[in-house]
Parts: structure tokens; sequence; C-alpha cells
């Protein structure tokens, strides 16, 4: 969010001038960022200040399968609101439902039938599918590699396993998302800037984040390793950098348009955090 973002605002800014978007998608992305740091910091809180006995009772795992239910099921309603605009009706006042205005009013907020796709659409769809594969299995193979080779790179680096987590695995693992950004910023599509940068980052908490606890339990039934089980504990250091995260981004997007100072801004922040990690060593 803060690099990837701050840098297509900066430069889509500086070659366009100021920028205009839609502040709603900016709010819906903002309010569910915001529960997606809630359920990320309340299990961290809540095992901190427990009791030994209680942080060794298995609680937390429970917790942790509890908040990622909770959580998909808001990915999911977010997706039917966003996407496919599930029950995205204004309501109007009592007696316009059986005015003669009803019909009219009914038809302005229905949305348009799509048109029906022609050949080159359904190729260009191919295309995309193709793309996205591709694009995610090399993400994956590059997740892979730098996973196996992180005890390496910080024996051998000035790199530290916070920097290794907060830094280096998301400019490597976001190279799709980023290459994304920066078209839409240089073809001043902004609308498509804010919403890839936005829905990338709230898939990763609210989906990818509650699937890997859920694959994990699963897997550990099935191997009978239960030590690999993951939870929804966290470093306090990452939890503060993300509510920041998400404080700044709605300062910055909820009016509607942004500049190239407010790019510039992001960027600085990403580098604040950054400077951070190198200097902590982490775990």
């Amino acid at each position: 969010m803060l690099l990837v973002l701050g840098s297509a605002i900066f430069v889509a800014a500086l070659r366009h001038g100021r920028l205009r978007y839609n502040p709603e998608s900016a709010s819906g992305f903002s309010s569910m960022l915001a529960l997606a740091v809630v359920g990320l910091a309340l299990p961290t809180l809540a095992y901190s200040f427990a009791s030994k006995e209680v942080q060794e009772s298995g609680a937390i795992e429970a917790v942790s399968l509890g908040v990622g239910v909770i959580l998909i099921i808001s990915y999911i309603a977010y997706i039917g609101s966003s996407v496919f605009h599930w029950r995205d009706k204004v309501a109007g006042e009592e007696g316009d439902e059986e005015g003669d205005d009803a019909p009219a009013a009914r038809q302005e907020f229905e949305s348009p039938q799509p048109a029906p796709r022609t050949r080159d659409d359904r190729f260009g769809l191919w295309i995309s599918v193709v793309s996205l594969a591709a694009a995610t299995l090399a993400t994956v193979l590059i997740a892979y590699v730098l996973v196996e080779e992180t005890d390496v790179v910080v024996a051998n680096t000035a790199l530290t396993p916070l920097s290794v987590g907060l830094i280096v695995f998301p400019l490597f693992c976001n190279v799709g998302e980023f290459a994304g950004v920066a078209g839409a910023a240089i073809r001043r599509q902004t609308e498509r800037m804010m919403d890839i940068a936005g829905s990338s980052a709230v898939q990763v908490p609210l989906l990818v984040a509650p699937l890997l606890i859920f694959f994990s339990y699963a897997f550990g039934a099935v191997t009978g390793t239960p030590a690999i089980n993951l939870d929804f504990v966290f470093q306090v250091f990452p939890l503060i950098a993300i509510g920041l995260v998400t404080i700044v981004y709605a300062l910055v997007s909820l009016d509607g348009e942004s500049t190239w100072l407010e790019g510039l801004q992001l960027i600085a922040i990403y580098a604040l955090v950054a400077v951070t990690a190198l200097a902590l060593p982490g775990r």
C-alpha cells in the first residue's frame, strides 16, 4: 500500500497533475483495512495479556480459527458488495414506493444490461486468465525460493528477519500488483490504480492469512505434526505499522483526490518503516 500506491500517485500526479477518483471505493477499502487490523490485533493483544496457563492451553488456536472464519465471511461480503453489488439499491422515501415516480426511480438505479461479449472480448478474457495464472505461478516460485534461502540471506547480509518479512518478501511477491498499478498510473486510470492497490491490501489479511491458518491445521491433522499450526499472534511492530498504514491511507484517499506530495509522503512513511525494520532484529 505504501510503496506501490505511493509511487503510482507520485508518478501519475507529476505527469498529469492532481488526480481525482471515486471516494466511495476508497472509503470501502479503508473500512475493510480497519477490520483487518482489528482482526489481526485482538488475538495478539489477548495472548500477550493472558496468563502462562492460558497461553499453553491451546485457546489461541481456537481463537485464530474463529477469527479466520469471521474475516473470510467479511471478505466474501466485501466481494459481493463491491464486485457483484449485492442489494446495492438506493432506498427512497416510504411513500415513493407506491407513487407514480417509483418505476422511474427504480429504473434510474438499475444497472444497465451488459452488452453481449464478442469474440475479441472472449479472447481478451482468456489472455487475462492465462496471464494471471502465469503471474501466480511465478509468484509462488519466487516465494518458495525466498523462504528456502531466508536463513542464508539473513546470516550473510545486513538484513534482519523482520526486514525480510516486511520489506524483501513484499517487494518480490507483489511484482504483478506493482506492474498493474504503475501501468494504470501512467495511463491516468486513477480508479483502476486505487482499486488494484486497495483490493490487494484487503485480500491478504482478510482471505490469504485465514486460509493459511486453516491449511496449516488441516495439514497438521493429516500428517500428525501439530507443531506447524499457525495462529494470529504477531509481533507488535508489524501490527502498529499496519494500523498506521490504514490511518494514512484514509487521510490520503477519502477526499477523492491526491497530489504528488501525498504520493511522496506515502513513500516517506514506507522508508521510515524500512529503516526501522532494518535496524531491529525481529524474529
